[in-house]
Order: structure tokens, then C-alpha cells, then sequence
């Protein structure tokens, strides 16, 4: 039987082997400084936005202590992104993929997500009697997409402008997610499942330049605000939206169920309802709704977003978000502390302009990722973003050239064989190359007191069958240990790597992935590829 996506996370989480010695354990430093980028919406009394503010209008805090601004650019649909943050596609030699994806060259991109987690199927979708609607109200030239929670993260629309694109997107129907066992159960797994997905979602859009409005259409889930019995995910949510917000995405939660109607009334159709009983009926409704739209102020809070609920008018509900997040200012800074504390640190952002509204991210928690739960998105980053079918992660970029050896391999060298399931290692196996190439300004090391560098970038590839079953599995580690002459050198050339793995015959969907140790960043992609029936199988007893 071909190894299941389950086997792929127990697989991936141990297979890791290393290509050089160990260097000599010595107290580091990070080399590389945390950098806060803050989305920043500027409006008047009106609400309209204030362009063509200067950063001198700016004053930022950080736990009351001021902070320099590192970086400032203003955005909005009427001032295009400049050319250097503006992103295209380049032509890319035969054989060679990239998970660099375009970007949009005139402003923000909103996505549309549907909750079937934690919605239990009733997530809303846009119906189609408003899609004519919706496409006549959206500006022009809006960039935006479609995403699902559900099993997994679907990707149901990437990102276009297209508008011809989107009906089919947006009235789309997920199944929903289904857990049995006991109540604790049950929200654990809703827990986690939601936090893996909007950091897959992270990981998604991280390599497009600018703003995110992820606009959550539904009931969006308690457990991220108010705690529970069952789990204590307070730090695993801090990291999931601090992981948001590195990828400049905004939540905007979004109700669009209108103004809520009386239950009944007494002496209406519904009879034996006692005045008492209606009131404590309405008074129930009222309270879920105050908790569904504290949830949705709170969230909307901790990422940069803005909540939109009370309105009949669904579809101007949607047009509203994507107008209000459409002009913004994004802010940089360098926080002044050394090292991971693991406290929740605030920002306070002010202009000097009077009668100004502002809406951004108000705390970031400093929380190394590797000391996150055994359950946590972050622990199972690399597994879950390696799973097949995954949208490609793009927070760090690379391209990779993948095609067949045009040599034969030698007859004594031992066959490349990963995690192949045993049975198809008697097949015509076909020797497969990959090449990646990392851009060297993107791999994060440490320095050590003595002035020596290290960094540990992991590689892997993961083969799948046309029902998504995994073939085979590769997973090696790069360790850097450079001195200060050679850690300047590496600098000059995107660092590259050779990979090797023999595919057995058919239909295969290759998956390729790179992550970076001490920057905890990745970036993955996924290719077909159709390996011959023709080649010999492997000589008898390898």
C-alpha cells in the first residue's frame, strides 16, 4: 500500500539527515534583526482615507519606548506599488519552476474565506442571484481570491483580477470538516486544524508584496479569543497571528447574516410561549450575538483588520471591506530587544494630524517558534505544507530545475530510493535530478563570539500518485558553519543544491521544499512529472 499523507507528517517530522559535521557548539547571536512591519489605515471623519502623509507625521511606540521607522510607503488604488515592490513573472529555463508568484502593481489583494471548520458546512457563500451584484460594485482591477477551511486549505481561486473568474469561486460549496469523539476532542482538533490553515495561508501569500485583507466570511471560531477547558492554545494563536501579520495579511471578519429579527413575539404563530420564555430566548440570541461580534472586534484587533457586521446588504458588507482596506500606510521598525521573551509587546501608533482614525495591529508576541506545542501550526509547518495539493508556500523563494539523469546511473552505485514503498522498488525506476537555487540574501545564520556564521536550510521532496498517495519521500540538511571571509563570499550567489531520486513509472506529483532553520521560513511548490517505463530496473541485490 503507498504511504498515506498521515505516514508523509510522522515521516517528514524524523527524516532529516545531515551533509556536514556538526561545528562546534559556542554561544550565537541572531545576526538577523526582527523587523515590524505594521499595516497602518488612515481616515478622516468621514471615513474616507488621508493620503500623502510623510513618515515625520508618524510616531511609532513600542511598550511606550519610541522607535525609529526603518521603512514607510503609502498604498492605495490611485498610487500604484513602485516598481521595486512591484513583483513579475521572469522566463525561466527549461525544466526550471519557481514558487515566486506575481503581484499585484496597483494595490492591496482581498481574499474571500469560507469557514467549513468551525461553520460546520453553513459557511456563506455568495449567492449567485448576488453575483451580478457583487462584479458591478467591485472597482476595477481588484485583486482578489477565494479560500476555504475545511479538511485542508483549499485554494479555490488564486489570485486574479479577472472578474470573469469569480463566479465560479464564490459559489463554490466545501465539505465540511468532520472530527468524531467527545466534546474536547472535537474543539481541539477544530482548534489546531484553523490555526494550521491560516498559517498555511501565511505561508501562501507571504511572497506577494503588500497589504492582505483576508476577509472571514462567517461565524468565526471563539476559542481565538475567549479560553476554553479542553486546551490552553493561547501561545499557538499569538504565533498564528504574529505569522499573519510577517506576511502583511489583515483579518477582516465579516457577519453576513444582517440584523438579527425577533425569535417570535407573544401570541404569535408559535403558541404556548410564555412572555418569560420568549424573553429568555431573545435574550440567549443576544448574548451569542454580542460573543460572535466581540470575537469578531477582538480579532480583527490583534491582526489589523476591521469587523463589519450589522447590515442587510451583504454584498455591500464585502465592497465596504475591500474599499477600507485598499489605502493604507505600512510602517517599519526594528524592535529593541535580544532575544525572544515570550511576552506580548504593544505598539502605539499616533499622526499628527488632528481628527484622524487609525487602524492597525496594536501587539506582536515575541515567542520563538520552537518551543511551540507538539500540536502547534508551527511544529507541523513543514509536514503540512509538504502535504499534496497544499497551496505553495512562498515565504522563502527558490527556484529548482527538475528533469530525468541524462546519465545512466552507475551499476555500482546504490539505488536513490527515499522512503519508496518496498513494492514498487522492483519497477523501472527513472533517476531524477533537482537542482534548487536559494537567493543567499534570504537565508537567515547566527554568529557565534568568535565571528563564525551558521546557518541549516532543509530540503525536501516528496513524490505522490494521481490519488494522492505518497510513492517516496527525501529529506536532507544543509548545515552552513562559515567563517567571516566565506560567510561574505557565500553572499555574492544564491546558494545551490543537488538532489537525487529514483521514481518508479506513471503519473507522479512532485513536491519540493525548502526551509530555513533559524529564520523558521519555507517555501514550497508542486510539479507533474511523468517518469518513463523504459529504463532498466535495479541490478539484482541493490
Amino acid at each position: 500500500m503507498p504511504l498515506t499523507r498521515a505516514a508523509l507528517l510522522f515521516a517528514l517530522t524524523l527524516a532529516a539527515a545531515s551533509l556536514t559535521a556538526h561545528a562546534q557548539t559556542m554561544p550565537t547571536l541572531q545576526v538577523y534583526s526582527r523587523e515590524t512591519i505594521v499595516d497602518v489605515l488612515v481616515t478622516d471623519k468621514d471615513g474616507h482615507p488621508v493620503h500623502n502623509l510623510k513618515p515625520s507625521d508618524f510616531t511609532v511606540t513600542e511598550d511606550g519606548k519610541p522607535q525609529p521607522i526603518r521603512s514607510f510607503l503609502e498604498t492605495s488604488k490611485d498610487i500604484p506599488l513602485s516598481t521595486e515592490a512591484s513583483v513579475s513573472l521572469r522566463k525561466l529555463p527549461p525544466n526550471t519552476y519557481t514558487n515566486l508568484q506575481s503581484a499585484s502593481a496597483t494595490g492591496p489583494l482581498d481574499i474571500f474565506l469560507f469557514d467549513n471548520i468551525n461553520d460546520g458546512g453553513n459557511s456563506f457563500v455568495v449567492h449567485k442571484e448576488d453575483i451580478p451584484d457583487l462584479l458591478k460594485r467591485l472597482p476595477a482591477g481588484t485583486q482578489v481570491a477565494v479560500m476555504g477551511l475545511a479538511s485542508r486549505l483549499t485554494v479555490i481561486q488564486s489570485p486574479t483580477s479577472d472578474p470573469s473568474l469569480l463566479p465560479k469561486g464564490l459559489t463554490t460549496v466545501l465539505d465540511p470538516y468532520v472530527v468524531i469523539g467527545d466534546s474536547c476532542t472535537v474543539l481541539r482538533e477544530h482548534i489546531y486544524a484553523t490555526l494550521r490553515q491560516l498559517n498555511q495561508i501565511a505561508d501562501y501569500l507571504s511572497g506577494l508584496k503588500g497589504r492582505k485583507n483576508l476577509i472571514w466570511i462567517g461565524r468565526q471560531p471563539s476559542f481565538l479569543v475567549f479560553p476554553n477547558g479542553c486546551v490552553d492554545a493561547t501561545q499557538d494563536i499569538r504565533l498564528t497571528y504574529d505569522h499573519l501579520a510577517e506576511a502583511q495579511v489583515a483579518i477582516d471578519p465579516l457577519d453576513p447574516h444582517g440584523l438579527a429579527a425577533p425569535i417570535v413575539t407573544p401570541g404569535g404563530p408559535i403558541t404556548g410561549n410564555t412572555g418569560a420564555q420568549v424573553a429568555t430566548a431573545t435574550m440567549g440570541v443576544q448574548m451569542d450575538i454580542a460573543t460572535d461580534h466581540l470575537t469578531m472586534e477582538a480579532i480583527a484587533e490583534a491582526t489589523g483588520g476591521q469587523a463589519f457586521y450589522n447590515n442587510n446588504d451583504r454584498i455591500g458588507l464585502i465592497v465596504q471591506a475591500i474599499d477600507n482596506g485598499s489605502s493604507y500606510y505600512t510602517l517599519s521598525y526594528a524592535p529593541r530587544i535580544a532575544a525572544y521573551d515570550g511576552k506580548l509587546h504593544s505598539i502605539h501608533i499616533t499622526v499628527s494630524k488632528p481628527g484622524v482614525h487609525l487602524v492597525y495591529r496594536t501587539a506582536y508576541s515575541a515567542e520563538n517558534t520552537q518551543s511551540a506545542s507538539a500540536d502547534s501550526a508551527t511544529s507541523k509547518q513543514m509536514p503540512t505544507a509538504m502535504a499534496q495539493g497544499a497551496p505553495p508556500a512562498t515565504q522563502l523563494l527558490f527556484d529548482v530545475r527538475i528533469q530525468p539523469s541524462i546519465a545512466p546511473p552507475d551499476p555500482f552505485d546504490p539505488p536513490i530510493l527515499g522512503a519508496l514503498n518496498p513494492k514498487l522498488k522492483s519497477q523501472h525506476l527513472t533517476r531524477y535530478e533537482l537542482l534548487y537555487a536559494v537567493p543567499a540574501s534570504q537565508i537567515a545564520f547566527t554568529q557565534a563570539t568568535d565571528g563564525t556564521y551558521t546557518g541549516s536550510l532543509e530540503f525536501d521532496v516528496a513524490a505522490y500518485d494521481i490519488d494522492g498517495c505518497l510513492v517516496t519521500l527525501r529529506s536532507q540538511t544543509m548545515r552552513l558553519p562559515l567563517t567571516t571571509d566565506e560567510y561574505q563570499q557565500f553572499l555574492q550567489t544564491p546558494f545551490k543544491f543537488f538532489q537525487q531520486l529514483d521514481l518508479p513509472p506513471g503519473q507522479l506529483f512532485l513536491r519540493t521544499g525548502v526551509k530555513d532553520a533559524v529564520s523558521n521560513k519555507l517555501g514550497t511548490l508542486e510539479v507533474p512529472i511523468t517518469p518513463a517505463k523504459n529504463m532498466p530496473p535495479p541490478e539484482a541485490g541493490q
